[in-house]
């Protein structure tokens, strides 16, 4: 999980390596000089574990109606995915994802 080995060169880049990935869709590894990004089946994942998380827990925690809780689980998943996508495996990506 942490330190995924780039998909080309097979080489660990480490978290301070991946960071360019909150700003950026892609990235180019610093060993191979070759395009990477997140797995976007990993992203989407993330996104709806932390939707149901902070949903269900909201549910539980507070007597706010579905609509809200919807809401709330949302905003907070679309704030926190990116900071949390940094952790899962890289997949090759295509020169348009570079744009």
């Amino acid at each position: 999980m942490f330190g995924e080995p780039c998909p080309h060169c097979k080489k660990k880049l480490s978290i301070n390596q991946r960071k360019g990935l909150l700003n950026h869709i892609a990235i180019y590894c610093r060993y191979c000089a070759k395009p990477i990004k997140i797995k976007d089946t990993h992203q989407l994942l993330n996104s709806v574990a932390i939707g149901v998380i902070c949903g269900g827990s909201l549910g539980i925690l507070t007597d706010l109606k579905i609509e809200y809780l919807a809401m709330v689980s949302a905003l907070i998943s679309v704030f926190f995915q990116r900071y949390l996508d940094i952790f899962y495996s890289l997949e090759i990506a295509s020169e348009s994802d570079l744009l």
